[in-house]
């Protein structure tokens, strides 16, 4: 074993037999740093043994391709629409994760946001991406709670999606035609033609998986 690796490790590595006594002290070390690095952010959330409540995480910009989807994803007319998108101008990801089969975002949510008027829960399913080595694609679902959004996900068809990926193309389906509250598509944008994604109905976003 070459070098200390600031990262989770693999069976392998977990051999502690083969570790020399050098790597076993540096290991240690990390371990423990890490440990007490987050002692002064969760000391209020920490109580015999078990955590409170989960410790913040740092909230991140999003990625290009996060930002890609977000704006196709809330392009066209209608309140709400327009009022997400004020919403979302300066998102911060809270939480971000891999599942397998798509990805998950969790929006920072901020005292000042604006909840849409009567605040709704539902989400908006319509956009579908085109992925390079996903052959049917991933849909793509942003979830609002309490007229505010809180979540982006991205899911596949029962397929793998690599772990570096970039949506190729972005279309929109029928889903929304009879939705409520209305949402106005731009005329002339691409549409997948003869599809209808059919999504489950949740009234709570769905967990997180281990991250």
């Amino acid at each position: 074993m070459v070098g200390v690796k600031d990262e989770f490790l693999s069976e392998e590595d977990l051999d502690l037999s083969n570790l020399s006594e050098a790597e076993l002290h540096a290991y240690w070390d990390l371990w423990l740093h890490q440990a007490q690095a987050s002692n002064d952010l969760d000391s209020q959330l920490y109580s015999h043994g078990v955590f409170l409540e989960e410790p913040r995480r740092e909230a991140s910009p999003l990625l290009d391709r996060e930002r890609r989807i977000l704006e196709f994803l809330l392009e066209g007319r209608g309140n709400v629409l327009v009022e997400l998108r004020a919403q979302l101008a300066h998102a911060q990801v809270i939480r971000r994760s891999h599942s397998g089969v798509g990805f998950f975002l969790d929006f920072e949510q901020v005292e000042t946001v604006r909840p849409l008027a009567g605040r709704p829960t539902f989400q908006i399913g319509d956009v579908v991406a085109d992925v390079r080595d996903v052959k049917h694609g991933m849909g793509i679902l942003l979830f609002i709670k309490d007229g505010i959004a809180t979540m982006l996900e991205g899911y596949t068809f029962d397929e793998v999606l690599p772990w570096v990926w970039e949506p190729v193309r972005l279309q929109y389906v029928d889903a929304l035609r009879n939705s409520e509250p209305p949402i106005i598509r731009p005329a002339g944008a691409p549409r997948r033609s003869g599809t209808r994604i059919v999504s489950e109905v949740r009234e709570n976003p769905p967990p997180y998986p281990p991250t």
